[in-house]
């Protein structure tokens, strides 16, 4: 019972820090960017934060005891034990975030963030500013949060706190598999804000050989938002032509339908 007990207030320590991961991205985009990004997830919950929370507990522990993959690393001196812990940390983080980028655009066939305009990016997926950023938030979580909020859900009924964590780890992970599938299919799904604009337009008969493959190649070789009418019946008002103008790019494939037929994108 014991175990099970510390299992579950594990994971919501775990939920917690999803939870932070998402509030966090959401206040900082706000400050700096003037709007706010759900990373396409339907409840408040960025489960990546709670998984890389436990891969750091399991890998170095916690900067009062730390360890290196189980092995107890003594360093006596508080403030070099901290620092020691937080370059670990920095370290990790640069490494995880790498692998996870890199995972998801050959697997998924899209960005799913970009450092590339920051100073000191490793690639486009990690840089050293926010490296420090994050691990000195990590830092300061397991050094003076992690225990008291573990301590305060083991205290919980058994019943209860089972319950709990049943549930919003169901919703929680639900949620990412949903909307993880929808990333997939629409490759990355991503907030268009900020973002190059690609208009696609063709004959309405050449639309489903040409959009997937044309679509795939630029978006595999450019992290952009790229538009297109989802019906051809659209009325060309003022707001569309508006959209137009918002373009850095039209992409039409010049095919015989395209020339010899009438078509929206003669029109357009």
């Amino acid at each position: 019972m014991m175990k099970l007990t510390n299992l579950f207030a594990l994971c919501m320590v775990m939920i917690i820090v999803s939870m932070l991961g998402f509030w966090v991205e959401n206040i900082w985009l706000a400050m700096t960017k003037g709007y706010m990004d759900n990373r396409n997830m339907c409840f408040p919950f960025l489960i990546g934060y709670g998984i890389a929370m436990l891969l750091i507990l399991l890998i170095i522990g916690t900067p009062k005891k730390m360890w290196i993959l189980g092995k107890t690393l003594w360093i006596q001196n508080k403030m070099l034990r901290i620092l020691v812990y937080f370059l670990a940390v920095m370290l990790c983080i640069c490494v995880g975030e790498v692998l996870l980028g890199t995972f998801v655009e050959k697997v998924c066939h899209f960005c799913w963030w970009d450092y590339s305009r920051l100073p000191l990016h490793i690639t486009q997926y990690t840089s050293i500013p926010t490296s420090m950023m994050f691990a000195s938030m990590v830092t300061l979580f397991m050094q003076h949060c992690l225990e008291p909020l573990f301590h305060f859900f083991v205290k919980w009924d058994y019943d209860v706190l089972r319950t709990v964590t049943i549930v919003l780890m169901g919703i929680m992970i639900g949620d990412f598999l949903y909307n993880a599938h929808l990333m997939y299919k629409t490759r990355g799904m991503v907030n268009p804000q900020g973002k190059q604009k690609v208009y696609f337009c063709c004959h309405p008969d050449d639309f489903a050989h040409y959009f997937d493959k044309i679509s795939d190649e630029i978006l595999n070789k450019q992290n952009c938002a790229l538009w297109y009418l989802e019906s051809f019946e659209t009325e060309y008002d003022e707001q569309f032509f508006e959209d137009l103008n918002g373009m850095q790019l039209f992409v039409v494939p010049v095919t015989t339908n395209f020339l010899c037929r009438e078509n929206h994108a003669l029109n357009v």
